[in-house]
C-alpha cells in the first residue's frame, strides 16, 4: 500500500458471499465500482494481509484493509458517540447501543456509528462487533476483542447457540400468555420499501420467534421475544403480521410511506406523532452466549432506555403483568422499571 490504511473493515455474515469489490462498493459509497476495482487490482486492498482480485467471495469474520481516506473533513457534529460498556473481558466487550446508532459504517452513517465509536475510544484495532442491531433497536451489542474469539462467537450466532431476548411494546393487547411466530420470512415484493420483509412469503425462509406477554394495556402489549432465527426484521415482521406492530415502526406501522417520508427528512408532523415514539419500541435485553476461550456461560442484560422507560410511565396502571419471574409490583398495580431494566424474566 501507498498509504498506510485507514479504513478497516470485518465482514458480517449478513456480507458472507460477497465479491470483494461488491463489499467495498456497500462499505465506501463515496467512491464508484470501477475505482474500487482498480484499486483491488493495484494491491491498495488487502483481505487478511493480503492481495485479492475483486471477484473473490468473502467470508464472515475476513478483515479488509485499504489505504482509502473519507474525504469528508471530521466535524464535531460527526464525532463517535460514548458508548455504555455492559460487559468488558480480554476476549469480548458488550456495550448498550443506543437507538439511531448504526452498528456499522454506512452512506448515511460513515462516522456515526458503533464500530467508529470503538475505534475512537480503544484505537486501531479496535473491538468488532459480532453482529448487527437495526439502526433504532437499542441494546447489548457484542463485540470481539481478537480473531479468534470472533471466529469462536460468530461460530455460536451460525449455529443458532446465542439466546438473544429482546423487550418489545406492540400496539393493541395480546390474550395469549405466550407461543411461538414461525411464519417464513421472504422480501415483500409488493411494498415500495426495498427492505421489508414479509411473513408467510413462498419463498421465505424458515423463522422462529416465540414470545411471552410480560404485561398489557387496554391498547398495548409488552412482550419479551426470543427469536430462534437471525432473519432481517425477524420480530418487527413477526408481529406485524399477526397485527401487533412494534409501537414507532416506520416500516411495519401503520403505513410504511413514513419510512420513506423520514428517509427524505419529510415526514409530517402528525404523521410523527402518531407513530407515537421516534423510534420502534424494540430494545435486545439480554444475550446468553459461552466466552470464546473458556466455554463458561455468559449473560449480558442492558437496561430499559429512557424512552421506553417514559412511554410506559405514561400508560399508567398495567391490567396484568406476568406471573412469577422478577417484575416487582408498585401502587397502584404499575410494574416496577426497576425490574424490568435489571432482572427481566427471561423467555
Amino acid at each position: 500500500m501507498s498509504e498506510g490504511p485507514t479504513i478497516h473493515i470485518e465482514v458480517t455474515r449478513a456480507e458472507a458471499g460477497l465479491r470483494l469489490d461488491r463489499l467495498l462498493q456497500a462499505r465506501i459509497p463515496w467512491r464508484s465500482r470501477p475505482s474500487l476495482r482498480a484499486l483491488v487490482n493495484s494491491g491498495e486492498v488487502l483481505l487478511n494481509g493480503r492481495g485479492a482480485k475483486p471477484a473473490r467471495r468473502v467470508l464472515a469474520g475476513d478483515r479488509v484493509a485499504t489505504s482509502v481516506r473519507d474525504p469528508r473533513p471530521l466535524s464535531h457534529q460527526s464525532l463517535p458517540r460514548e458508548l455504555s460498556v455492559l460487559a468488558d473481558d480480554p476476549d469480548f466487550l458488550a456495550v448498550d447501543k443506543p437507538a439511531g446508532l448504526s452498528t456499522h459504517p454506512t452512506g448515511r452513517h460513515l462516522r456515526d456509528n458503533v464500530l467508529s465509536a470503538l475505534r475512537w475510544r480503544y484505537g486501531e484495532p479496535p473491538p468488532h462487533p459480532v453482529h448487527r442491531l437495526d439502526l433504532e433497536t437499542s441494546g447489548v451489542l457484542l463485540c470481539s476483542r481478537s480473531r479468534e474469539a470472533h471466529r469462536v462467537l460468530a461460530l455460536q450466532f451460525e449455529r443458532r447457540e446465542v439466546e438473544k431476548h429482546y423487550l418489545a411494546m406492540v400496539v393493541g393487547r395480546l390474550e395469549q400468555e405466550s407461543g411461538v411466530f414461525s411464519g417464513a420470512l421472504g422480501r415483500d415484493g409488493g411494498s415500495e420499501v426495498r427492505v421489508r420483509m414479509r411473513a408467510g412469503a413462498g419463498s421465505g425462509a424458515p423463522a422462529r420467534t416465540d414470545f411471552r406477554v410480560v404485561a398489557r394495556w387496554q391498547e398495548f402489549s409488552l412482550l419479551c421475544l426470543r427469536p430462534y432465527t437471525g432473519r432481517q426484521h425477524q420480530i418487527r415482521a413477526h408481529l406485524a403480521e399477526a397485527g401487533h406492530a412494534v409501537v414507532g415502526d416506520k416500516i411495519y406501522g401503520p403505513d410504511e410511506r413514513n419510512f420513506l417520508a423520514h428517509l427524505a427528512g419529510r415526514l409530517p408532523e402528525a404523521a410523527r406523532r402518531g407513530l407515537l415514539l421516534d423510534r420502534h419500541a424494540l430494545h435486545a435485553a439480554a444475550l446468553r452466549f459461552r466466552h470464546p476461550r473458556t466455554d463458561a456461560p455468559i449473560e449480558v442484560r442492558a437496561p430499559l432506555p429512557a424512552d421506553l422507560g417514559g412511554f410506559i410511565e405514561g400508560l399508567g396502571p398495567a391490567l396484568g403483568w406476568a406471573p412469577g419471574g422478577d417484575l416487582l409490583q408498585e401502587g397502584g398495580g404499575r410494574m416496577s422499571l426497576k425490574g424490568l431494566g435489571g432482572t427481566l424474566p427471561l423467555l
